[in-house]
């Protein structure tokens, strides 16, 4: 247990020191608010193993504490690091504009819809079902000249719409 606890124990004092050569070196405010941020899981990470080798159940309140204050640091760094305007302090009015903008970006770059009760080029759907290329393009529910179903074979279906208009598009 003591080998563990030493080896985890200087593992966490490596990545500290590495963390306060990056603290030193950030080029920009940002980066060493990120890298306080490890530090601050650092030390919760120390606090842990101190509570584990101690066996005190009562550090582990002050590891949620550190914790949370390390979470309410990084929320507060990352809210103020964009920047506020000052007339829209909230980021309303940038939050519709940039929902606009993106709402127009999509309407250009969706490609059209099939619309499948559009006529094709040379398509005929009321009488013969006939094609661009002259074929009959039509299915089952052709409907031969005496206002029956034709069947698959070309052979004359029952007729069990006689004396009924056909609907819309010439289907029944």
């Amino acid at each position: 247990m003591n080998v563990v606890l030493t080896i985890c124990g200087v593992a966490l004092a490596i990545s500290a020191g590495l963390v306060l050569i990056r603290i030193e070196k950030g080029p920009t405010s940002l980066d060493r608010a990120g890298t306080v941020d490890v530090m601050t899981s650092i030390l919760v990470a120390a606090i842990a193993l101190l509570a584990a080798a101690t066996r005190r159940p009562d550090l582990l309140v002050v590891l949620v504490v550190v914790a949370g204050v390390g979470f309410i640091g990084s929320v507060a760094v990352a809210r103020f690091a964009r920047g506020v305007d000052r007339a829209d302090p909230r980021g309303l009015v940038r939050e519709a504009q940039d929902l606009a903008s993106d709402a127009q970006d999509d309407d250009d770059s969706v490609a059209p819809v099939h619309d499948v009760d559009a006529v094709a080029d040379g398509d005929v759907r009321d009488d013969g079902d006939v094609g661009a290329d002259g074929d009959d393009v039509g299915g089952a529910d052709d409907r031969d000249g005496a206002g029956s179903l034709a069947g698959v074979d070309g052979s004359a279906g029952a007729d069990s719409s006689a004396g009924r208009a056909p609907a819309e598009g010439g289907r029944a």
